[in-house]
């Protein structure tokens, strides 16, 4: 029987539910490293920092070991869980997106293709895109279908002049959508992104912002994203 279950990255055992923190794990070994993957449900989940409590910041991700896990597990639906800033004031903290496009000009271009003539055009998944629309609108959650993605090369955040000239072009802020998006095209999969808007970028909301508040916001949209993911 083919594997039904489904690919999911996050970035910290935070953004998930006790279900999946509880799921049993499986060491799956890839050709860029060994990867831990918990079993729950409908859903093989990567967790970037790991479940133990940990934090990894985005440049110390191993993404091509995290998705050719899902390959080596013979999956080829993955859904990537993303915390962004918003680069819109009418994008309001607590809102989902769910994007259609991304920027990355300054960021290292991750990449596993070598000795070959292959030039991709980026996209995201039409099918995995179209699946989590139809979850959010089941959830009856506050979604955005489509919106545009800045990656930024962190691990800083960025100025206010920064996302001034960000905001005329993209709806969303963060580290590490665009390297995950490129390297599952590169590996042939399906791949789509839900963001969660855990924060106002840098000068749009409050004066102050802090990794501390971002963080507890992205941790209150885990019962909203995992009505999602249940619908999924």
């Amino acid at each position: 029987m083919m594997n039904q279950k489904i690919g999911l990255i996050v970035r910290d055992a935070g953004q998930v539910d006790e279900t999946i923190k509880n799921a049993p794990d499986q060491e799956v070994t890839t050709e860029y490293g060994s990867v831990a993957v918990k079993m729950a449900g409908k859903w093989a989940v990567v967790c970037c920092s790991g479940f133990n409590g940990d934090y990894r910041l985005p440049h110390e991700y191993n993404t091509a070991a995290y998705l050719a896990a899902f390959g080596v597990l013979g999956l080829s639906e993955v859904v990537g869980l993303h915390s962004s800033g918003s680069l819109r004031p009418s994008l309001t903290p607590g809102t989902l997106v769910i994007p259609d496009d991304w920027i990355n000009f300054t960021s290292p271009q991750v990449t596993i293709i070598s000795g070959q003539r292959r030039h991709l055009t980026p996209s995201f998944s039409r099918r995995v895109r179209q699946n989590l629309a139809d979850a959010a609108w089941k959830a009856k959650v506050r979604f955005e279908n489509g919106g545009t993605y800045w990656q930024t090369t962190g691990p800083r955040l960025e100025t206010k002049a920064e996302i001034k000239v960000m905001s005329n072009f993209a709806d969303l802020v963060g580290m590490g959508l665009a390297n995950e998006a490129n390297l599952a095209q590169e590996m042939n999969l399906e791949y789509g992104a839900l963001c969660s808007v855990d924060n106002y970028a840098n000068g749009l909301g409050a004066p102050g912002l802090t990794d501390e508040q971002i963080a507890a916001q992205s941790h209150k949209s885990v019962a909203v994203v995992s009505k999602v993911l249940e619908n999924y």
